[in-house]
């Protein structure tokens, strides 16, 4: 698969742009997963740590569809989750 350069319109319907994605974690957690990726790379074929973040986040999507939408993907959102607090069940 040849890497696209990074989309500036995160609006893009383009399922195969590349886009950043940030979020916050605890030092201590990226600290070790930070130690973690070395093996991964070396004994799992992961390329670099960005590649480890992918593989793991499509994984647990592709878990996320199977458990809880009959292994189906999800419809599309219009709007970006929420930033920073927590879900909030919708009744």
């Amino acid at each position: 698969m040849v890497k696209k350069p990074r989309n500036a319109d995160p609006k893009s319907d383009d399922p195969d742009d590349i886009l950043k994605v940030t979020f916050d974690i605890r030092r201590g957690d990226r600290d070790a997963f930070n130690a973690a990726v070395p093996a991964a790379m070396l004994f799992e074929g992961h390329k670099n740590a960005g590649a480890f973040i992918a593989f793991i986040y499509n994984r647990e999507r592709e878990r996320l569809e199977r458990d809880y939408n009959q292994g189906r993907p999800f419809e599309r959102r219009e709007k970006p989750l929420p930033r920073g607090g927590s879900f909030k069940k919708q009744s």
